[in-house]
């Protein structure tokens, strides 16, 4: 299985229009959005993004904290799948999701406390029919990793993500948020994925198999 992933899109329509040369370049056979679809935009700015995506190849998304919450709500949305709460199998893996951020001192559209992650995390993997999910895909990157450092160096992430990320050991965590994180990191036999901000051409291409081999490209 090889993902396109992509996050923190921010409603710019710009390097969309970029899909296709990406998809023609990179062959995925699925495609991963992890959060801030739009920049505090509606369903329909988010629809047609998702669009854009859907066209070109399956894909699924989580919301990020930019987006509205309404869209947590939708299981689908222009034919692309919502993993937040959820479990989903893809290609003989199982995915689970779970989208928006722990709070923010901007007090975005879409925050959740820590303990609110936690049981979105027991709900999805409730779904997966008694397997442990081999990928997850937040919003949010697992705290004490390099996918969550500021620029200052301090760790935000989510302390309950990367709890399940030790617990459970998922083979990737493909994550956003922190723009300024672009980054491959290891956590035991976990990749942690943030591909960067997607509007200014970020993305990532990883091959799953019975390892894992990822590499962040550019536009």
């Amino acid at each position: 299985m090889r993902l396109l992933i992509t996050s923190d899109i921010h409603g710019h329509p710009e390097n969309t229009r970029m899909l296709s040369r990406i998809v023609k370049k990179d062959l995925p056979s699925t495609i991963i959005i992890c959060g801030d679809i739009t920049h505090f935009g509606t369903l329909s700015d988010a629809a047609g993004i998702l669009k854009a995506f859907t066209e070109l190849g399956p894909t699924l998304f989580v919301p990020g904290n930019c987006d509205p919450p309404k869209l947590a709500e939708q299981p689908v949305l222009e034919n692309a799948v919502n993993l937040h709460a959820k479990c989903i199998p893809v290609l003989g893996s199982f995915l689970i999701g779970v989208g928006g951020s722990i709070p923010t001192p901007f007090k975005t559209p879409f925050e959740n406390e820590e303990e609110e992650v936690n049981k979105i995390l027991e709900t999805a993997v409730g779904q997966c029919p008694g397997v442990s999910p081999r990928i997850l895909v937040s919003h949010d990157p697992p705290f004490g990793t390099d996918a969550d450092k500021t620029l200052v160096g301090s760790h935000v992430g989510s302390k309950s993500i990367r709890s399940f990320v030790d617990a459970n050991s998922p083979i990737i965590v493909a994550c956003g948020h922190i723009h300024e994180s672009r980054s491959l990191h290891t956590v035991g036999n976990t990749t942690v994925i943030n591909p960067g901000p997607f509007h200014k051409g970020y993305y990532a291409i990883a091959e799953v198999g019975t390892r894992v081999s990822a590499i962040l490209k550019e536009i």
